[in-house]
């Protein structure tokens, strides 16, 4: 578990989990052609939903090779590639080729979002991790990002697939907004007279 320190009371308290998202993912042979890719695909995949963390960290997608199972494919599939990446930790991330997808997600008025990606693969990863540039285009960032902006939200925009309502990441009481002034007044007000 990671900590950070709430700006409320300065305790230490539990990180918010990572950021995930459902998505729909497929590969089209289509795509690959369109982007003068060579694909081995004869077809369209199945689609599968899975759950993608939104990195905004992350400058390409990333991929466990886990997935190429529940979209029917193995690593036969992929497209040889010298790309080289690294971890936050600066370990080198194995990349075992790659694969044009198609990423769908839906809005909470369930109007569809996609976008064609470069998906990477490896065995050193068991999650698939969405890129800046994918979060971007699905809507889950403003394309201003990260310009510090003033971002107006409601409740349900700021719920986290990931979060545990029964953890307790911070024991700061709830703020409470200022009291309204009396009116009318509880006392006299004297007015300060200037003096000849």
């Amino acid at each position: 578990m990671y900590l950070t320190l709430c700006v409320m009371c300065g305790e230490k308290c539990a990180s918010t989990p990572r950021p995930t998202v459902n998505v729909e993912i497929q590969a089209l042979p289509s795509d690959a052609r369109d982007l003068k890719i060579e694909s081995t695909l004869c077809g369209p995949t199945r689609t599968t939903t899975i759950l993608a963390v939104a990195d905004t960290g992350c400058q390409s997608c990333l991929a466990s090779t886990s997935f190429l199972n529940q979209l029917g494919l193995n690593s036969s599939h992929l497209t040889p590639t010298s790309m080289k990446m690294r971890a936050a930790n600066q370990n080198t991330i194995g990349i075992v080729g790659a694969l044009i997808q198609c990423v769908t997600g839906f809005t909470q008025s369930m109007e569809p979002k996609t976008t064609r990606q470069i998906v990477y693969f490896s065995h050193s990863t068991d999650k698939f991790f969405l890129s800046m540039e994918a979060c971007r285009d699905l809507g889950i960032i403003f394309n201003t990002f990260p310009s510090i902006e003033s971002v107006m939200t409601d409740s349900s925009a700021m719920h986290n697939d990931t979060d545990d309502p029964n953890e307790d990441r911070c024991h700061c009481p709830p703020a409470k907004p200022h009291p309204l002034f009396p009116h009318p007044y509880p006392f006299q007000l004297l007015r300060k007279t200037e003096k000849n």
